[in-house]
């Protein structure tokens, strides 16, 4: 509680997950840009909950911070090995612990922007339009709400290539992808299937 304080004064937006075994679920849903936890919890250690995250290949690029009172060198190493991406010792000071967080958080969401846009059209590419359709069906059985997806093919576009070249091909589809992006709203999700 007190880390979940201290980072929403800091304008993060912070989930708590008390039981290590119900962290998958919260992952799926809240799509944190970093995970901060501790190596000692009960069930099972951060190092081992760190392992199974870094098995699911939506979570393998998310930071993963320990912060712990067990600061030997040994534990440390054992911690980076076991899938986390730093290591910061109880108790730690604020301002470090803000700054470690949104340094890494921001970067986590540049190389998100990076690999999850089409190179083509800059819209979100096929595994990112599957992970956005994934949770918000989630989030759609979660609150009983309906959902809407749908899905263009452009008709005949084997023809567009072959008559006129792959250039004006690939013109076509930015174009698409352009006036979907300016005529949906800003909440839709668009991407190149």
């Amino acid at each position: 509680e007190f880390y979940k304080l201290l980072l929403e004064k800091a304008a993060m937006v912070a989930e708590i997950v008390t039981h290590p075994l119900r962290v998958m679920e919260l992952l799926f849903e809240f799509r944190p840009d970093l995970i901060l936890m501790d190596i000692n919890m009960p069930d099972c250690n951060g190092i081992e909950l760190a392992g199974v995250i870094r098995q699911k290949d939506d979570f393998f690029r998310i930071p993963i911070i320990f912060l712990t009172s067990q600061s030997t060198y040994d534990r440390r190493l054992l911690a980076l090995q076991g899938g986390g991406d730093d290591f910061l010792a109880k108790p730690v000071r604020a301002d470090l612990l803000v700054s470690s967080l949104k340094s890494r958080a921001e970067r986590a969401r540049q190389f998100d922007l990076l690999i999850s846009r089409d190179g083509m059209t800059g819209i979100v590419n096929h595994s990112k339009i599957k992970e956005f359709l994934e949770t918000e069906v989630l989030r759609g059985q979660r609150e009983n709400r309906p959902l809407a997806f749908a899905m263009l093919d452009i008709d005949h576009f084997k023809s567009v290539n072959d008559s006129h070249g792959h250039w004006t091909g690939d013109t076509v589809i930015k174009a698409l992808a352009r006036v979907l992006s300016q005529r949906l709203r800003k909440t839709d999700f668009i991407g190149r299937y």
